[in-house]
C-alpha cells in the first residue's frame, strides 16, 4: 500500500517538485546468497517493511544559456516484521539503498548546438546486510559531459563525450546485499572516458 502527496511549480525561472511518500510492503523479496552454494543468488521474504521518504528537485535557468538542476532523496526504508532462523531484524534499515541522495547538473548550451554539463552525484553510506553490521562508506563523484548537435538534411545527431569519475576517486559503487563470506562490495570504475 503506497501513499504520496506531491506539490510542483514555478516561481520565476525556478521550477520546483516535491514529494512525501509511504509504502508499507508485506512479503518483500530480499536477496542473499547461501555459502553452500557460492555465485547464487537466492530470495526469501521479510514480513513487512516500511518504506518513507521526501523527494525534492528543482531546476533554475538563471540565463537562456545555464541551467542548475538538483535532485535529493531522504529515505528512510527498514524492516517491521522480520526474522531469519530466529534471529529478528525489526527496525533494522533495508539494505542497499543509501538514506541520502544528491544529485546536482550545471547544463551551458550557449548556442543551441554546443553544450557542456557538469554532474555532481552524492551518496550517503549503504548497509549491505540485514543485521546492519557491513556498510560501504559515502561516495561522491564527478563527470562532464560535452555535445554537438549535427543536423544533416531533415536528420540530427547529437555526437557526445564524456568522462566520468573525472578525478578517479575510489569508492565503493553498489552493494551485494547479504552476500556470503563478507563479499558485498563492488567497485566503482575509476576515470573513464564515453
Amino acid at each position: 500500500v503506497h501513499y504520496e502527496i506531491g506539490a510542483r511549480g514555478a516561481l520565476g525561472s525556478l521550477a520546483y517538485e516535491a514529494a512525501l511518500f509511504q509504502a508499507d510492503v508485506d512479503d518483500q523479496l530480499v536477496p542473499f546468497e547461501d555459502p553452500a552454494v557460492p555465485g547464487r543468488r537466492f530470495f526469501r521474504n521479510a514480513g513487512r517493511s516500511r518504506h518513507r521518504g521526501v523527494e525534492l528537485g528543482a531546476t533554475w535557468r538563471p540565463a537562456n544559456a545555464l541551467s542548475i538542476r538538483g535532485a535529493f532523496t531522504m529515505a528512510g526504508y527498514e524492516y517491521v516484521d522480520y526474522a531469519v532462523d530466529g534471529e529478528r531484524f525489526d527496525g533494522n534499515t533495508i539494505p542497499g539503498v543509501p538514506a541520502r541522495f544528491l544529485s546536482a547538473t550545471v547544463t551551458f548550451q550557449p548556442a543551441g548546438t554546443l553544450g557542456v554539463a557538469l554532474d555532481q552525484p552524492l551518496s550517503a553510506e549503504t548497509w549491505a546486510d540485514d543485521a546492519n553490521t557491513a556498510r560501504a562508506d559515502g561516495w561522491a563523484s564527478t563527470d562532464v559531459r560535452a555535445w554537438a548537435l549535427v543536423r544533416l538534411g531533415g536528420a540530427g545527431f547529437r555526437p557526445f563525450a564524456s568522462v566520468r569519475n573525472l578525478f578517479d576517486k575510489n569508492y565503493v559503487g553498489s552493494v551485494v546485499v547479504n552476500a556470503a563470506a563478507g563479499r558485498y562490495y563492488e567497485p566503482a570504475v575509476g576515470r573513464w572516458v564515453v
